[in-house]
Formats: C-alpha cells, sequence, structure tokens
C-alpha cells in the first residue's frame, strides 16, 4: 500500500498526505513531470534508521510513475544500502519535529 497519497497533493502549498502504519499528516511535497511522462512525488518530513545504529537519518520519499507501468515509492537516506535483505520502507518515520 503506498505511503502517499497523489490524490491529496496541493500544488499551492506544495503538501501531501502521508500514511505510516496507521498515522497520517501531512508533509512537505514537490511535484516533477517529466517531456517522456514520468512523474515524481518528493516527499519530506521523514527520517530513517537502520536497526544496527542509533543515528536518525533525514529522509526523503519518492513516489515515481512512467507511462505504462504502475507507480512505485521508494526511500532515499543514508548510505547507498542495497542489499536485498534490508528493506528501507520499514525503517522509514515521521520526522517527529517536521511540521508542514
Amino acid at each position: 500500500m503506498p505511503v502517499l497519497n497523489r490524490e491529496t497533493y496541493d500544488a499551492e502549498t506544495q503538501t501531501i498526505e502521508a500514511t505510516l502504519r496507521g498515522d497520517t499528516r501531512i508533509v512537505p511535497c514537490s511535484y516533477y513531470r517529466y517531456e517522456d511522462g514520468r512523474e515524481d512525488y518528493v516527499a519530506r518530513g521523514f527520517t530513517g534508521r537502520y536497526r544496527t545504529g542509533s543515528k536518525a537519518w533525514p529522509a526523503t520519499l519518492y513516489n515515481r510513475s512512467a507511462p505504462g507501468k504502475a507507480p512505485y515509492e521508494f526511500p532515499v537516506f543514508g548510505r547507498d544500502d542495497r542489499a536485498s535483505n534490508f528493506q528501507k520502507m520499514s525503517a522509514l518515520h515521521f520526522a517527529e519535529n517536521e511540521s508542514a
């Protein structure tokens, strides 16, 4: 289930509704549409935390779509860790002090 609700994007305030584990909040978001038809919703207001460390990294969540393909989401934070056994989506949390 997607975290970002594309239908709630507000271009005037540049915010979007996000739901993580049943908690729904309004977070800052930018929207990009490319000439080839791809679309990105780029939301901020998240942190990511690795299980093995205590540091909370600022995180960005991308909701990306391309013509003829289903939208997909992926978070970006910390190191570039592409290990298949680590799922960054499960390490994503709302930033406690973030307000939209």
